[in-house]
């Protein structure tokens, strides 16, 4: 009996199957349900899971229907139960393009925009409001590699190119100069950067990281108390608190802290095996292959969730929501999921636009934009969700 998800909206998840189940006795059966849900035939098409949970949690339960003995395919879908008084929303993720019609990916944001690249030109972007895009422009000659990775920090964005390597910046959010890296870049080894949004730009190759700080163009050379190779790396700030984790693919390589805006660094002595961390709601978050963790101070963490697939995380205010692959948290321990999915590479303007790779992120929806509706419910509250068999 084949069986796979079609399109549905406002809530109601449509399953096909053969047109032989309208002649024959449909049963359901479910598991992973939260406690007080359970689901109700309707008719002999249509089933509802209903009910009161009463417990809070992030649940994925497995439907299936049935003809006698014969199950169809499993469909599974996640579930978010909140404890009483707390809410999420839940955002819609839909596609934007730049004016010639090229399909656009976001780099960086902040500062109140968004820098995007187009996939097709290459070309580099800057909006404010997700609708308006200006193409930005160089004040040499126009790079011809890749765009590696892009950051803000404060008043300025920097660009990292790759094949060949280059980095440039841009103070006005639409001329871009070129800047000197500190190092030879024919070296093979791959050299990532972060910023702690504030004021600073981080330069990091294996034991050495530089700084240089929004205002200037010169780069200052510190000690990093990180051994290995890494390809990732990951910044949060709280101030002058800074929390780095570095990362090889999906392994943690390292996690260190600074108490001067990065001047010095201390290896942090427990590293629970944080991939990325992000900063707000007073608290440091951190996830990676164990699980969340949060910490006040960036040395002591504590595990709140084993949600071991949350990917790139951020935080973004006036929001104050964590967003991540997984959905979005205030505490990291409740997420509710994206409708129409999302990808990779959060940014976040600081302003309210928010971009997660190659899609805008909304609490607006558009409903014929849309396929299977993210599902979150609330402790002792009534819900009710309808499955429904076609042909």
């Amino acid at each position: 009996m084949n069986l796979r998800p079609l399109f549905a909206l406002l809530g109601i998840v449509s399953i096909i199957a053969p047109s032989a189940i309208h002649a024959q006795s449909v049963t359901w059966g479910a598991t992973g349900l939260p406690p007080g849900m359970s689901i109700v035939p309707v008719n002999g098409t249509t089933a509802k899971i209903t009910g009161t949970p009463t417990t809070a949690g992030i649940y994925n339960p497995t439907i299936f229907p049935k003809i006698g003995n014969v199950l169809g395919d499993m469909s599974t879908f996640r579930l978010t139960v909140l404890p009483n008084g707390l809410d999420l929303p839940i955002y819609y993720a839909y596609e934007r393009n730049a004016p010639n019609g090229d399909s656009l990916q976001a780099l960086a944001g902040g500062n109140g925009s968004v820098l995007l690249v187009s996939r097709e030109s290459k070309k580099l972007y800057f909006t404010t409001n997700g609708i308006n895009f200006t193409e930005a422009t160089f004040k040499s000659e126009i790079p011809n590699g890749y765009v590696d990775h892009a950051e803000f920090a404060g008043s300025r964005c920097l660009v990292k190119f790759e094949n060949p390597s280059s980095i440039y910046y841009s103070d006005n959010k639409s001329v871009f100069k070129p800047l000197d890296f500190p190092i030879d870049l024919t070296d093979p080894d791959y050299t990532p950067f972060v910023s702690n949004r504030l004021n600073r730009f981080f330069l990091l190759r294996n034991s050495q990281i530089w700084s240089m700080k929004n205002n200037q163009t010169t780069w200052e050379d510190v000690n990093l108390p990180i051994e290995g190779s890494f390809y990732g790396a990951s910044m949060a700030a709280n101030g002058n608190l800074l929390i780095l984790a570095c990362s090889y693919n999906e392994d943690s390589v390292g996690l260190c802290y600074s108490t001067n805006s990065g001047e010095t660094w201390i290896k942090a002595p427990n590293n629970p095996g944080i991939l990325r961390v992000a900063y707000g709601n007073g608290m440091f978050l951190g996830s990676g292959s164990s699980g969340v963790y949060k910490s006040t101070n960036g040395i002591d963490w504590q595990k709140i969730s084993s949600l071991s697939n949350v990917g790139s995380l951020m935080f973004s205010v006036p929001e104050n929501l964590f967003f991540s692959n997984f959905g979005v948290s205030k505490d990291g321990l409740y997420w509710v999921d994206y409708d129409n999915g999302s990808n990779s590479q959060l940014v976040s303007s600081g302003t309210g636009l928010i971009f997660a790779y190659d899609k805008q992120l909304s609490i607006t929806k558009v409903p014929h934009l849309y396929g299977i509706s993210s599902r979150k419910a609330s402790v002792n509250k009534p819900a009710s969700f309808q499955i429904e068999v076609s042909q």
